[in-house]
């Protein structure tokens, strides 16, 4: 937001107040070392915001939609690009996330296989396929695939984080929780959240959840006893479709229960 050509009284206003109502495509980054998608914009805020990117040491691709995959970046790890002391990138993804993010990878560089051992060492990945309800204990942290729904032909994922005591749920390009996810959720205890908001009330066109789903999410979670009224609740991945400008937005979201997250945000738990 604002939208590249989009005259919308919203799109406007954020071009006029700049500050928190530009807003980059999604991604987050938890602790130093484990990046939630790797976006388009994710390297420029990340420098922006004084992140060492290169010492990044986990990824987790939700999907491999180009708002959050840009196979130019995740290319540039390749030796052939006089790169020097590059780490071990491990990346987590659901099979068919993987397999499309190799597509996007072939069409960037033509030879270039993510599944080839050879490109692997060229690029110093290591791959770790991960799908719906199934964990890994990745270093330090341990992480839960859970379905989306966003993208079927991907399955694509959200993911549950546990580290040192601490629970995160990120929840970004989330259709809907199926019955299927709520049994992965059931029992847990989360320490902080965030969910889509691409839509504003009353204005979903499908794919992802609105403000008024944000808030039902939210209710279900402190019933069932996964939150409670403490635990920090944010959206994201907000469009202008339905959502104001960041104050608007945020006003809106705080008499529901929760807050606005925005460009640079930064969470301690």
């Amino acid at each position: 937001m604002p939208l590249a050509f989009c005259n919308c009284s919203v799109c406007t206003a954020a071009r006029r107040g700049r500050g928190k109502d530009i807003r980059r495509r999604s991604s987050v980054l938890v602790n130093d070392d484990l990046l939630i998608d790797l976006g388009p914009d994710t390297i420029v805020a990340a420098a922006e915001a004084g992140i060492d990117v290169p010492q990044i040491d986990y990824l987790l691709q939700t999907h491999a939609h180009s708002d959050h995959f840009d196979a130019g970046h995740l290319i540039t790890r390749h030796r052939d690009y006089a790169n020097q002391d590059i780490r071990q990138l491990r990346v987590l993804a659901s099979e068919k996330t993987l397999a499309a993010m190799n597509l996007e990878l072939q069409r960037e560089a033509d030879g270039i296989n993510l599944w080839d051992p050879v490109d692997q060492e060229a690029m110093s990945l290591r791959l770790q396929i991960l799908e719906h309800g199934q964990s890994i204990t990745w270093g330090r942290y341990h992480i839960k695939g859970i379905e989306s729904l966003h993208d079927t032909q991907q399955d694509a994922l959200v993911y549950l984080i546990t580290e040192a005591g601490k629970s995160f749920f990120y929840g970004a390009d989330l259709l809907h929780l199926s019955a299927r996810a709520w049994a992965e959720l059931e029992g847990e205890r989360l320490d902080i959240l965030v969910l889509d908001q691409t839509y504003g009330a009353g204005h979903n066109a499908g794919g992802h959840l609105d403000a008024e789903q944000v808030q039902g999410v939210l209710r279900k979670m402190r019933e069932t006893g996964i939150i409670d009224e403490r635990t920090p609740a944010y959206a994201t991945h907000l469009s202008h479709e339905g959502n104001g400008v960041h104050e608007t937005a945020n006003s809106l979201a705080v008499q529901r229960g929760y807050a606005i997250a925005y460009d640079g945000l930064c969470v301690e738990v």
